[in-house]
């Protein structure tokens, strides 16, 4: 049950066309230990210089208060020209923070009794490539496979598609990604709304990426559950990546506002990168606070343990098929995989205007469609837990019917395909 890229700063969410504070270059290789920080996680990834995120140890409110201000005095002194105070984050996905800091200054504070580990910080990516066509929402609700007379009916809204009448009503869907253009026409009667931005990122999606996973996910047309709300969650700037410590925040601004809401929520997250221990926790959290997590496996072709938060337990992470129900070539595997979903030549919601659409493919398009049947599950039965809803795909799913690469049946990776119960 998860799923993210090559480098561990997330990718998905647009920068604006008024330019933020300019987010800092990324370095592909991280360096080696020096002897000084022979404890310090490393990612295998892109990393972002100097930044760090600091996991502390269980403590109560005065002992966390007076570590934030011992760390600010230090962080203070540190030779990095953006060095700034320790930014405290999600309290509830995460206890601990993130800082920007030399190597004197992180030995420093590694020593503290106070922290349990440090991590670099990486960048994650969105998954998605342009192509045409759609049929998803069909192959959902029906046993048998979609059938085209060529490829270019693929591109023809003429499938029928079979759903719920509660249709995710009352549900809460978290798209922690680009953003959302949330006045598209898709999302009728103010269904949609900007709840979350991340650093100074801006409350629009100019990349693309996150409104077409919310179009799959509750769009009128194209969306599996069209009654459900849509929360736009932006960790990921034009480009398509973020930080690490930015997509926590973003984390745990979903639990407080799940909790506060005592909706139904999900957490829908079309992103990743490199095997990332902070991360996996933050979602980890999430899971055990309640909130469904629905992740993407990821596009590279390999392991998806090597994958967070792909690899995190308590999520379901989704892997991505094709019209003719194959593994898609570029869908990443493994045990991770909890299902497959629609993902190559996907339609859904564009960004150049409130009736555009747009076609991508990739597991971020896979992830959106399992998304939605969550919303419909809850929907109709707002109280199950994460562990219930699973369970529950699992049991719908159509097992043994996808054809695939060998990787596939000998890395102990799932053959089983996402329906809705109206199948």
């Amino acid at each position: 049950m998860h799923f993210i890229t090559n480098a561990l700063v997330f990718a998905l969410a647009a920068l604006p066309f008024v330019t933020p504070t300019p987010i800092p270059k990324y370095v592909a290789r991280h360096r080696s230990r020096s002897a000084k920080l022979s404890a310090l996680n490393l990612v295998d990834g892109e990393v972002k210089p100097n930044s760090y995120i600091i996991k502390m140890k269980p403590c109560n409110a005065t002992q966390a208060a007076a570590h934030k201000e011992w760390a600010s005095g230090i962080i203070s002194k540190s030779s990095v020209s953006n060095a700034t105070g320790p930014t405290v984050y999600l309290t509830d996905a995460f206890w601990g923070y993130a800082a920007e800091v030399d190597d004197d200054s992180l030995a420093e504070i590694m020593q503290s009794d106070m922290v349990d580990w440090v991590e670099e910080d990486s960048l994650v990516h969105a998954f998605g490539t342009q192509n045409n066509a759609p049929w998803g929402l069909s192959r959902l609700s029906q046993v048998a496979p979609v059938q085209v007379a060529s490829q270019d009916d693929v591109t023809a809204l003429e499938f029928t598609y079979n759903f719920p009448d509660t249709a995710g009503e009352g549900v809460d869907v978290y798209v922690v990604d680009t953003g959302v253009l949330t006045t598209h026409n898709e999302f009728d009667n103010g269904r949609a709304e900007f709840v979350f931005a991340a650093g100074n990122l801006p409350q629009v999606d100019d990349q693309g990426h996150g409104s077409h996973c919310a179009g799959t996910i509750a769009g009128q047309t194209f969306g599996v559950a069209k009654k459900a709300n849509i929360k736009a969650v932006k960790v990921l700037a034009g480009d398509g990546s973020g930080s690490t410590s930015d997509i926590i925040d973003g984390i745990s601004f979903v639990i407080q506002a799940a909790a506060q809401s005592g909706r139904p929520s999900i957490i829908s997250m079309s992103l990743g990168g490199p095997a990332q221990r902070t991360l996996d926790q933050a979602v980890t959290q999430a899971v055990s606070s309640g909130v469904h997590a629905v992740v993407a496996a990821g596009n590279e072709s390999q392991d998806s343990n090597n994958v967070s938060p792909a690899r995190v337990s308590t999520a379901i992470t989704v892997g991505a098929s094709t019209i003719t129900d194959t593994v898609a070539s570029f869908s990443n595997f493994g045990t991770p995989v909890d299902i497959f979903a629609p993902g190559q030549d996907i339609i859904s919601v564009g960004i150049k205007s409130n009736d555009d659409t747009n076609v991508l493919s990739g597991t971020s398009m896979a992830t959106p469609h399992v998304a939605g049947l969550v919303a419909l599950l809850l929907g109709a039965n707002p109280n199950q837990t994460p562990a219930e809803v699973a369970l529950a795909l699992t049991t719908d799913g159509l097992g043994g019917v996808l054809r695939g690469p060998r990787r596939i049946s000998n890395t102990g990776t799932t053959n089983l395909l996402a329906q809705n119960e109206s199948a």
